[in-house]
């Protein structure tokens, strides 16, 4: 009987690194959407405490104001043409190239740095909105809302104190 010698191809630490980013990023990116989907029909309005789904920028916003930016977000992401069925488009490509033998290692990079791409440019014009929202305050508005912002940061350190113990 003859033996063969067969060895795995071994992922590069960079690539596990990035498939790794990426997954946080897309997983982050899911949670605000379905967090959002959730809230939105089950009236989210009640659901403002630290533990809601979201940035502690948008977390100390007020109902009416947060309503406010994640309409001009939207808005944002049709000027610019964001294609959501993109990420799942990408998922199945990536999902094919993982089922494919031989694993085609730079085709599994070019689709996981799309998306990351693709994520990177959403939370950037997320940004921008909530600048814009922010810029257009009055300073007593401004005020307000730095102190707020204070607020829902350290509920939000308590919460992560509670956790650590």
């Amino acid at each position: 009987m003859m033996e063969t010698n067969k060895t795995r191809a071994r992922m590069s630490w960079r690539l596990r690194l990035l498939l790794i980013g990426s997954l946080g990023l897309n997983l982050l990116v899911f949670g605000v959407v379905g967090g959002a989907t959730i809230g939105h029909f089950w009236g989210g309005e009640r659901r403002t405490g630290p533990d809601h789904v979201g940035s502690p920028y948008a977390r100390a916003l007020d109902p009416q104001d947060r309503r406010a930016l994640g309409k001009a977000i939207r808005q944002a992401y049709r000027a610019a043409e964001i294609d959501r069925e993109a990420d799942r488009r990408g998922y199945e490509r990536v999902i094919a190239v993982l089922r494919s033998a031989p694993l085609d290692r730079d085709l599994l990079l070019r689709e996981v740095q799309a998306q990351a791409t693709n994520g990177a440019r959403r939370r950037d014009l997320a940004e921008l909105a909530w600048l814009e929202k922010v810029v257009a305050m009055s300073d007593a508005q401004r005020a307000d809302y730095a102190d707020q912002l204070e607020e829902t940061v350290r509920r939000q350190g308590h919460k992560g104190a509670k956790k650590r113990e």
